[in-house]
């Protein structure tokens, strides 16, 4: 399988996304609020926009 330059980049995504929820996940967070949703929102946009490169980084249909 060939990845291309933007899985890659929807790789990095994924998982910038993904740690960007373990902050407001932990119970001792100090992240509440509005910090604690904009994290929140910009965490859940990164997730979304990597998977969307990941999953359109094939040739043909999309999966």
């Amino acid at each position: 399988m060939d990845v291309t330059r933007n899985g890659t980049l929807g790789l990095g995504m994924m998982v910038a996304g993904t740690l960007g929820f373990v902050p407001t996940a932990l119970p001792s967070s100090t992240f509440a609020g509005v910090v604690g949703g904009i994290i929140l929102v910009v965490a859940a946009a990164l997730l979304t926009a990597g998977t969307y490169l990941i999953g359109t980084d094939v040739t043909g249909r999309a999966v």
